[in-house]
């Protein structure tokens, strides 16, 4: 199972700061969290994708491709996307 760590305006719908979760890619973790945690599909995903305002890192790798593999004791972050001008 992958280790997922979430941000704190997440926290508080997981109940959790961070939550095991078995899936063999990005995307199959993903919908388990979701399924698990219905209140967390919303923030999660958009449109099939990663909602825009999340970053991704898996195993201290950023990124956004929902097919990146997840292996046992993998850590996902999910972190904040940062903007402006």
């Amino acid at each position: 199972m992958a280790r997922v760590f979430l941000p704190p305006r997440l926290r508080k719908l997981a109940g959790a700061e961070s939550l095991d979760v078995a899936g063999g890619t990005v995307r199959e973790v993903l919908t388990r969290l979701a399924d698990d945690h219905p209140d967390l599909a919303e923030q999660l995903l958009s449109e099939n994708q990663l909602a825009p305002e999340l970053q991704l890192s898996v195993a201290n790798v950023m990124t956004r491709k929902l097919t990146t593999p997840v292996e046992d004791h993998t850590e996902i972050h999910f972190l904040p996307a940062i903007g402006g001008g």
